[in-house]
Order: C-alpha cells, then sequence, then structure tokens
C-alpha cells in the first residue's frame, strides 16, 4: 500500500512530505508578519502576501499550482497531513522559543534609532547617556 502511495505521489507530480513542510513553515512565518506590515487597504494586503507566497514558492522551486495540488492530495491522505502539520507545529514553536523579541522579525515600516559613534568634530550633535551622537 505505502509503494502505492508512494508511486501515485510520483505520477501525479506531488511534492514529498519534507518539501511541504518547509513550505508550509515559510508560508506561516510570512502569514503572521502580514499584520503587522503598515497597509490598511486589505486589497492591497492580499496582494502583497499572494506575492510574499509567490516568494516563498520560488525559494523552495515550486509554483502555487503545484503546492496546492500537492495539499489537496494530503488532504485526502489524512494521516500523512498529520504527520506534516505536526513537523511544521514543532518547527514554529522552536522557531518561536529562539527568538528573543516581542514584535515580528518583518517590521521594516517601524521607524528606528539609528546610533552612529560620536564624533569630536560634530559639537551641535545631540549625546546620550552612553556618549553616543543619536540620529533621529
Amino acid at each position: 500500500m505505502l509503494a502505492s502511495c508512494q508511486k501515485d505521489k510520483e505520477n501525479v507530480n506531488i511534492l514529498n512530505e519534507e518539501k511541504m513542510v518547509a513550505i508550509m513553515v515559510d508560508i506561516h512565518l510570512t502569514e503572521a508578519q502580514v499584520p503587522y506590515l503598515a497597509i490598511k487597504d486589505e486589497d492591497t494586503l492580499r496582494a502583497v502576501f499572494h506575492e510574499l507566497k509567490r516568494g516563498v514558492f520560488k525559494k523552495h522551486g515550486t509554483d502555487s499550482s503545484t503546492f496546492y495540488k500537492s495539499y489537496d492530495y494530503y488532504l485526502n491522505n489524512l494521516e500523512e497531513m498529520q504527520s506534516i502539520y505536526e513537523v511544521v507545529l514543532d518547527s514554529l514553536t522552536s522557531k518561536e522559543a529562539s527568538l528573543d523579541i516581542d514584535r515580528p522579525i518583518v517590521d521594516s515600516l517601524e521607524k528606528k534609532k539609528v546610533v552612529i559613534p560620536r564624533k569630536r568634530n560634530l559639537k551641535k550633535a545631540k549625546k546620550d547617556s552612553t556618549d553616543k551622537q543619536v540620529v533621529y
């Protein structure tokens, strides 16, 4: 039976479980960051997410058609899908535990303070408590 299932996957160009896990982890990480983008329009946000997913598929050497065909295959083979999601969940949990921040990794639109070393000839620059020039 297992050999038959494996042959079915190969015949219809189904992504293997390891590839599905990698793609799904990246899609979930991408999806988790979308609400933190400074985009208010929902249609624009959807379009941006779609483009980000295309980047995930490209990174993994596949396309959305192959991914969704594989996803549908695994939905019809629930034991395999459960196995995939267990690994996805473990991977996401591990990544979350390794983060030492309270906000998403991608928050590029947030204003950030840039600190550069103080130069002696810049007398007008403001100094902070660490004796560094602070630029806002």
